[in-house]
């Protein structure tokens, strides 16, 4: 993915009100509350199943281990508290689910190929290390690829298809101008414009609770 001007995006290093980040979270804890809720699978299922899968996981046990992390996370909802300063959300999810799978082999008996846990020979230490790793990243993909859908519903499908191309699948500009039959210049306004509504959309995110 090419680089893209966040200085629209955040002006002097300036970050979304906790008040609002946390509203997400905050509407959890009414697990009737079946709107909120789907905006939390929206969010991070496809997150937690991708990190128990390359974490070595099989799909079938990644997806019991999901299941598992949700149906923990419900559990503690209710009387959760947000306390930005004891750790983040993002972290405390983290450890969710890195529980989660290590009580899921355990208990079927199985030695997972994967880097995040101790009991694979590794020490506490690196394997935690490495699985905060691991999920880094795949929270990065999962949080671009929310982006990119919701930019994807608010611009016309030529702007999008160049902007995807040119900024997130990297083609020249000649292969973009060759392939897609336009201009340079719709190139650079697809960058700008679709551009600043993408890195509008990660700030959203952030603000409903992603981060």
């Amino acid at each position: 993915m090419r680089r893209i001007d966040r200085k629209r995006m955040v002006e002097d290093g300036e970050q979304p009100p906790l008040a609002t980040r946390s509203s997400l979270l905050l509407r959890l804890r009414d697990l009737g509350d079946e709107r909120s809720w789907r905006e939390f699978f929206d969010l991070y299922w496809m997150l937690l199943y991708n990190v128990a899968r390359k974490a070595g996981f099989g799909a079938e046990d990644a997806e019991d281990v999901t299941q598992q992390t949700v149906a923990k996370v419900s559990q503690k909802m209710p009387g959760f508290v947000y306390d930005r300063e004891k750790g983040s959300y993002k972290a405390w999810l983290m450890t969710v689910l890195r529980s989660r799978m290590a009580d899921h082999a355990r208990k079927n008996g199985r030695r997972v190929p994967t880097v995040s846990l101790e009991f694979e020979g590794l020490s506490a230490v690196r394997g935690r290390d490495e699985f905060k790793q691991l999920w880094n990243n795949e929270w990065s993909k999962r949080m671009v690829s929310l982006a990119l859908e919701r930019v994807k519903r608010r611009v016309g499908p030529k702007q999008f298809q160049i902007f995807h191309a040119y900024m997130m699948q990297e083609w020249t500009m000649r292969e973009v101008t060759e392939t897609l039959g336009v201009s340079n210049r719709q190139v650079y306004m697809a960058k700008y414009r679709v551009g600043e509504k993408f890195e509008e959309e990660l700030v959203r995110l952030r603000e409903e609770g992603a981060d």
